[in-house]
């Protein structure tokens, strides 16, 4: 099987070099957010920040934000 991808890749950036090209930059593309460290932070504060905010809201209803209880952001004082 391998044998076999290695021949379609050699022979693909044989005869289409910028078609390989882009498609390997494609690949990389889908895998390096999932390999990124920053992934972890950016999921960490994303639960930490409220959705809702306070204020009124669209129908006039006041919010209280203090009913809510949401992680802090302490581990951005880690860097």
């Amino acid at each position: 099987f391998s044998l076999s991808v290695g021949n379609f890749l050699r022979n693909a950036w044989n005869k289409e070099p910028v078609v390989a090209a882009a498609c390997g930059l494609g690949f990389l593309a889908l895998i390096v957010p999932l390999a990124s460290p920053f992934t972890k932070y950016t999921g960490m504060m994303n639960k930490a920040i409220p959705y809702n905010y306070p204020g009124k809201g669209s129908n006039g209803i006041s919010l209280n934000s203090t009913s809510v209880q949401t992680p802090t952001l302490s581990f951005v004082l880690c860097f």
